[in-house]
């Protein structure tokens, strides 16, 4: 209990210590801004969310990653698939697939721009006890995430930025995993 405790305290400093920093984190693009298509944004959620709960370990969410995939190269990119495995709050091994491309390899300024793809296991929040052992299918928060970040992507295809700058799109597996409502954790897996 001491170690998590230190543990958080650690990261909460360094959190603190990091943005006290006087960091360059002022960048300044001459580009014209394209117009957000909110209408294929839809179109990436809805075909998006109809692969299902894209929980670790299932073949939805094998599929899942494989249509991230597919969106990337279909607009030009070469996403790099990171695939591991990490346990989860109950010690359950997940495979996982962190799936990360960016808008010009040889840019120096990047940008980062992440979500999570993956979706919770149990819906612990549900307000009907019934459906709470039920997975989640997570629209509005994964699917979401990883619709706008496709659209962003396709974007950025259609109208570059300069040759100095690069937009890094990643696609972070595992997040939705912890441990459910009112559930006291037996091990050191807080969250994957």
């Amino acid at each position: 209990m001491a170690k998590r405790f230190l543990f958080k305290i650690l990261i909460i400093s360094f959190l603190f210590l990091f943005g006290a920093c006087d960091l360059p984190l002022k960048v300044h693009i001459n580009y014209k801004v394209p117009e957000f298509n909110q209408d294929s944004c839809f179109s990436i959620l809805k075909q998006y969310v109809e692969i299902g709960p894209r929980v670790p370990n299932t073949p939805q969410h094998e599929r899942a990653a494989h249509f991230i995939d597919s969106v990337l190269k279909c607009y030009g990119y070469r996403p790099i698939l990171q695939r591991g495995r990490v346990y989860r709050f109950d010690s359950l091994p997940l495979n996982i697939t962190n799936i990360w491309t960016v808008s010009n390899p040889r840019a120096k300024k990047h940008i980062l721009l992440f979500a999570h793809w993956d979706s919770r296991f149990t819906a612990d929040h549900d307000p009907n006890p019934k459906l709470r052992k039920n997975p989640v299918l997570g629209a509005n928060d994964g699917g979401s995430g990883v619709a706008i970040l496709l659209e962003i992507a396709r974007l950025l295809r259609e109208h570059p930025l300069n040759k100095n700058i690069s937009v890094d799109f990643v696609f972070f597996d595992a997040e939705d995993q912890g441990p459910p409502n009112l559930v006291s954790t037996p091990t050191l897996y807080d969250w994957a």
